[in-house]
């Protein structure tokens, strides 16, 4: 190692080179006679010079000339350049050349060879990515370093640029040419317009090709942020068809972009046109999960991964649950609901993606005042989107398909239920400025207003029941809000407070469930009353009781609580207004639990609050109100709660509340449907 010490700076020339299109050749045979050939020059000049390293690339690499001040060095520098220049036009190969001078180290590796480290190497390898096959680029220190030795026969530097290295440091560089052998900078690559002019000829010829659509949008949009009016790029997206514009579905079929499907070539270009154009290289981050993000992207080029965390505190995943590709659709959910990331999305090679803004897409087609077409786009991606949003809803709740499998639309026999019920589903969002939101209230908001029958789930944001503000609903989860589906099934029209700035949400509509078949609209039906227990209703338990008994009902209330139930159990106190208090616990709980003791049975009825109870929760929920008597000693429930089996407290009160709970955990578990009607729940007044 020249005598030095390993660690210890040497002052070096540099001389590298690099096959140009080496990795895209694809003859075996062709790729080592190049590595050879190379080699073979290589070889020339560390036998001329024994101290000379080559650190080898595979296609290309660098010869090191330790003690950059001896002459020999120089000469034997500008020599190998010149090798290099004769091969490269003799074999026919283009090769990018490069010279520089720096310091390195010189370190011993495993092998036994000498390794070369420092910044010296690190800038002519930087150096070759700004080369071409044209020439000769040195840098200004290697110039310096030969001028040191006099003049030099031959050799000559011209026009000089000043480049920033990937230290942020300026270097300038110079074309060098050597004798008869002159030097080019690198001509730039071609130009957009020149790309999009290719692909459109190689789609002339060969107009079955798919991806040949995503190319041409890809440089016209490039072309279209320089000037938004070029004709050219504009035309150039007029002509794409839906064929030219397909992707790969995760069952490995062809299949036209869902996003774009249903635009024609106007709309296509006026879609367009609102996008932004994103650029990653491989490796990078496009977002994270758990960032807020409301733009969704199609892939114009590469391959993005997916990863999924399950948790806040979970570890990235080393490989992607799955990619997407050209064509693909990603991140949609961000643009269709304004909630934060459910992924990481990752380049896993080079990608450019279009980005899609929501209210930019709606704002520019909406300018297009007068266009039936841009009425239809407008439909078209509001289907789209809703389509969209309903299969990952279908996925998360147990009501549609749910996470297993096991929903009722799996068991559908023919056809596609997510594309039927997709045609009557919509997104509503709520204004910003609606605190309390009633069912009234969504239907008003919708697009579609006065189409109020249907299935209403919170796509995102917080609510808080106005019945009791500690119960909060979250969208992550797509809670039921109401189900208002006369004939098939009615629950009570909850009533609730705003918890969060953006509230969304999804409504599908009672035709999409009419579309159904018989028996998956069954399997619907109980599997939307399981759902309804656990978010549709308040309270697990309502006690009833009169005032002699507010000793015995408050002890049962303990006992539930303890097992972890919600009770509901009013206590008026003198002068109070409790009717609407008392009407909506009887509205949002699972079951009825009056407590009858001989104090009930001696009431007449119209002073009696446990029988008027009872027949309000009968009226408002007459299929399955789900009434369970808590009976005490020898009352007799028979004329109080006619035709429901009592709980009867014997010697063992314990065994007594077991019972009750056994029943209240089939309500909240869907074992037992829950109460609920097939009309329209009605408010009775209590007083």
């Amino acid at each position: 190692m020249s005598g030095g010490r390993t660690g210890d700076l040497h002052e070096v020339l540099v001389v590298s080179c690099d096959i140009v299109g080496h990795s895209s050749e694809l003859v075996h045979d062709v790729q080592l006679g190049r590595v050879v050939g190379l080699n073979t020059v290589v070889s020339e000049t560390i036998e001329d010079r024994s101290d000379a390293i080559w650190a080898s690339g595979g296609d290309g690499g660098h010869v090191v000339f330790p003690e950059g001040d001896d002459r020999g060095a120089a000469q034997a520098a500008l020599d190998l350049v010149t090798r290099f220049l004769t091969w490269s036009a003799t074999a026919g190969v283009g090769l990018r050349i490069v010279a520089h001078a720096g310091r390195v180290s010189l370190v011993r590796g495993a092998d036994g060879r000498v390794q070369v480290v420092g910044n010296g190497i690190n800038v002519a390898g930087w150096m070759l990515a700004r080369g071409g096959p044209d020439g000769v680029i040195v840098s200004e220190a290697f110039r310096r370093r030969l001028e040191r030795h006099g003049e030099w026969d031959g050799i000559a530097f011209h026009e000089p640029r000043t480049l920033r290295d990937k230290r942020g440091v300026d270097q300038l560089l110079l074309r060098m040419s050597v004798r008869d052998l002159p030097s080019a900078w690198y001509s730039p690559i071609e130009g957009d317009r020149q790309q999009l002019r290719a692909a459109l000829a190689l789609r002339r010829s060969d107009p079955a090709w798919s991806h040949r659509g995503w190319e041409i949008m890809y440089f016209a949009k490039r072309i279209l942020q320089v000037n938004k009016s070029d004709r050219e790029a504009l035309d150039a997206i007029g002509t794409i068809k839906k064929l030219q514009l397909m992707y790969t579905t995760p069952d490995g079929d062809e299949d036209t972009n869902p996003f774009f499907e249903y635009l024609d070539p106007t709309m296509l270009r006026e879609v367009v046109l609102s996008a932004q154009l994103v650029e990653r290289q491989y490796n990078e981050v496009i977002c994270r999960g758990g960032d807020e993000g409301d733009t969704m992207f199609v892939i114009l080029r590469g391959r993005v991964g997916v990863y999924k965390t399950h948790g806040e505190h979970d570890s990235r995943p080393i490989e992607p649950h799955f990619s997407h590709q050209e064509g693909d659709v990603v991140g949609e959910l961000a643009l269709a609901l304004g909630r934060n990331r459910t992924a990481d999305l990752v380049a896993l090679t080079p990608v450019v993606l279009l980005s899609f803004h929501y209210q930019d897409i709606m704002k520019h087609l909406e300018s297009l005042t007068g266009n039936q077409a841009a009425g239809w786009a407008r439909e078209a991606i509001e289907g789209f989107i809703s389509r969209r949003v309903l299969e990952y809803i279908s996925q998360d709740v147990d009501f549609l398909y749910g996470r297993d499998g096991a929903g009722p639309l799996a068991s559908a026999q023919g056809g596609d239920p997510i594309a039927t019920l997709s045609n009557y589903a919509e997104r509503i969002e709520l204004p910003d400025n609606m605190r309390q939101i009633t069912f009234d209230d969504a239907v008003a908001a919708a697009r579609t207003p006065g189409a109020r029958h249907g299935i209403y789930v919170l796509a995102d944001g917080t609510l808080q029941s106005r019945a009791d503000p500690g119960f909060t609903l979250g969208g992550l989860t797509f809670p039921m809000l109401w189900i208002d589906l006369p004939g098939f099934l009615t629950l009570p029209r909850h009533q609730f407070g705003r918890g969060s700035d953006k509230v969304k949400v999804f409504r599908i509509a009672a035709g999409g469930i009419e579309q159904l078949e018989r028996t998956v609209r069954e399997k619907l039906r109980r599997s939307l009353l399981a759902a309804a227990a656990r978010s549709c209703f308040v309270y697990d338990a309502f006690i009833s009781y009169t005032e002699h008994d507010v000793g015995d009902a408050a002890a049962w209330e303990q006992a539930l609580k303890e097992r972890g139930f919600r009770v509901f159990m009013d206590r008026p106190q003198s002068g109070a207004e409790f009717g609407e208090t008392v009407a909506n616990g009887l509205k949002h709980s699972l079951a009825l639990v009056p407590m009858i003791t001989s104090n009930v049975q001696i009431r007449d009825p119209e002073d009696n609050w446990v029988m008027r109870e009872i027949t309000a929760r009968r009226a408002y929920f007459p299929l399955e109100p789900q009434i369970f008597p808590v009976v005490f000693g020898a009352a007799r429930p028979e004329r109080i709660a006619p035709g429901v089996t009592p709980i009867r407290v014997g010697s063992n009160a314990a065994e007594a509340v077991d019972q009750l709970a056994h029943r209240l955990e089939a309500l909240r578990s869907g074992l037992l449907p829950p109460p609920h009607g097939e009309t329209e729940i009605i408010d009775l007044p209590l007083e």
